[in-house]
């Protein structure tokens, strides 16, 4: 039988028997497509050993993954999947092995709260390729984004947290397996990406490379590192129209997330360093507004053929601060990293320049978490009358957005409200995590109108925390923030709120007089939240103030000034008309 009908016969059995065992001897590489024919890709491990390459159909609401790893030997297994927290309970699992006799099992299983492992009744991942050499091995599975099984996981718009499992001796059985005593991994990436079109390069784009000036990765599991770079002299404005990630290859897997910010104040000295250090220079503190950011799973960013972002020309900034997260999980030593971003820029002006306008809630104590909260919920209101003074009357288009918390941050989401009408919702992620922040591409672009409320929204979980979690800068304070990108850039950079100062002292006077809380007059915001002996009842009632209480809006332009209007004492806009969503699984239908 010639390799090219043997081929055929394998694909067109692994159609029909998944779940089962699929009979797929030695497949030549060329038989099965290679990787890079799927859009998106990235390492599961640090070592790049394993590596996930996807692609996906909107229209079907289907999900393909290839991923490359080790081959199996007689002994060893392997599993793939997702879960809600990136643990390995209560996840979604496809486990694959070889049979004594060589041939490859494959089955579809969840692990319950302790993570054991379960057969799924339904087996919703289909096989559509199998190939292996004599070092390598390449499986292709598809599945659709919600296979309406309480048992898989749903792949949503957001974060999704992939794990994988492998190890080296065979499992007696695979019902009761105990997923937690065996080698795993972590990767966050976003799943669904955007599908809205990239424009072509125009002939005259030009390279502006910010890498990392030979820094040796500290063996250290967590490290920021910070270096500042002077930006070209470009005596007449261009614009940024894309930027990604130049990471080299024995960086890859530790280099987690970074940032290029751009400075206000001209650096009088380099600095090349972790970035909290006592010896950094003051006005690198100015170097708040981010140029382009890359995480793990990102793509390159491409702005829409109607706007780029400004570079050069007249008092623009000299200086940028790059910042990049290394994850060194397994401490290695000695790696010369060179890793940054690079951004092409033009001198053809598109028509408009794209803009970030800041959303969410004002850095403030008066914004505080309770302790022992899985899920407390904090808004921040962009209210209509902001919108209304800060907004062209044709309004901005919306095309890209950051979310962003501290550490207890689960959840974000911007809600889109015109009228009282909730609109479709800006920007979501519902696995969201903080040590994954990227800037994302909408699906399509959205319109926003002088009047719309924007409600931005952050869930918390503060289970592991003994007192409660501030509002404010430190890393171990909170924020809740959207920067959404669009055009055309307007004088309104930051709408945000906070509860009134006013709606904060009646949840003091009220603990003080009712529940007997040693609170101390004129002691000011965070000491009396520290204070307070937190129950589930007190953390419903601070829940309460934070959903009908008063509020105070930052509605600023780029200077820092309060745009025209009164923005203490507000009452706090509603949602009139929720959205109605689509359930996909009211007709079930066929499940692949």
């Amino acid at each position: 039988m010639s390799s090219s009908i043997f081929f055929k016969s394998v694909t067109i059995f692994l159609f029909f028997v998944f779940g089962t065992t699929i009979h797929a001897k030695y497949l030549p590489h060329s038989h099965e497509r290679s990787s890079s024919d799927l859009r998106y890709s990235v390492p599961l491990d640090q070592d790049n050993s394993i590596h996930l390459s996807w692609d996906l159909d909107f229209r079907k609401e289907k999900i393909i993954f290839r991923i490359r790893r080790p081959k199996l030997d007689p002994q060893s297994w392997f599993a793939f999947g997702m879960s809600g927290d990136g643990t390995l309970v209560n996840a979604d699992l496809v486990f694959w092995w070889k049979t004594k006799s060589g041939n490859l099992r494959l089955k579809d299983t969840w692990t319950d709260d302790t993570g054991i492992v379960h057969i799924d009744g339904r087996q919703n991942v289909r096989v559509t390729g199998y190939s292996h050499d004599s070092t390598t091995e390449i499986i292709s599975l598809k599945r659709k984004f919600d296979n309406c099984d309480p048992e898989d996981y749903v792949i949503e718009d957001g974060t999704v947290d992939l794990i994988y499992v492998t190890a080296d001796d065979r499992f007696s059985s695979l019902n009761g397996l105990n997923v937690s005593e065996y080698k795993n991994g972590l990767q966050r990436v976003q799943l669904l990406k955007s599908q809205m079109p990239v424009p072509s390069f125009p002939d005259d784009v030009m390279i502006l490379d910010v890498l990392a000036p030979s820094v040796e990765i500290p063996n250290s599991t967590t490290t920021y590192w910070c270096s500042t770079h002077r930006l070209p002299e470009l005596t007449n404005k261009h614009h940024i129209i894309r930027f990604e990630s130049i990471i080299p290859a024995e960086s890859q897997g530790i280099v987690h997330h970074m940032e290029v910010f751009l400075c206000e104040d001209d650096v009088t000295e380099m600095y090349n360093a972790p970035c909290q250090t006592e010896s950094k220079p003051k006005p690198i503190e100015s170097c708040k507004h981010v140029l382009g950011a890359w995480a793990m799973g990102a793509q390159p960013f491409s702005y829409p053929k109607e706007a780029g972002v400004p570079l050069g020309g007249d008092n623009f900034p000299k200086f940028v601060v790059l910042e990049v997260h290394y994850n060194n999980l397994e401490q290695k030593a000695g790696i010369i990293d060179h890793s940054g971003i690079r951004f092409y820029y033009t001198p053809t002006l598109r028509p408009q320049d794209a803009g970030i306008m800041e959303l969410g809630l004002i850095y403030t104590p008066k914004m505080a978490i309770p302790p022992q909260n899985a899920g407390f919920l904090l808004n921040g209101f962009c209210t209509p009358e902001c919108t209304n003074e800060g907004l062209p009357e044709d309004g901005i288009k919306v095309f890209a957005s950051q979310l962003h918390t501290h550490l207890t941050g689960v959840g974000v989401f911007t809600k889109h409200v015109r009228d009282g009408i909730e609109l479709p919702t800006l920007n979501q992620d519902f696995h969201y995590s903080s040590h994954f922040q990227e800037i994302r591409l909408l699906k399509e672009q959205v319109t926003v109108l002088p009047g719309d409320l924007l409600i931005t929204g952050c869930r918390y979980n503060t289970m592991d925390r003994s007192n409660v979690t501030l509002g404010g800068f430190g890393i171990k304070d909170e924020m809740c923030l959207n920067y959404i990108h669009y055009y055309p850039r307007t004088e309104l950079e930051v709408c945000k709120s906070s509860l009134s100062k006013r709606a904060v002292n009646r949840f003091f006077t009220y603990m003080y007089r009712n529940a007997g809380m040693p609170l101390v007059p004129g002691g000011g915001v965070a000491l009396n939240y520290k204070l307070i002996t937190w129950s589930r009842t007190i953390s419903f009632i601070l829940q309460r103030v934070f959903r009908t209480g008063s509020i105070e809006m930052m509605c600023l332009d780029h200077s820092g000034s309060p745009l025209q209007g009164k923005w203490n004492e507000l009452r706090q806009p509603r949602i009139t008309q929720p959205l109605l969503t689509r359930d996909p699984c009211r007709s079930l239908g066929d499940v692949i």
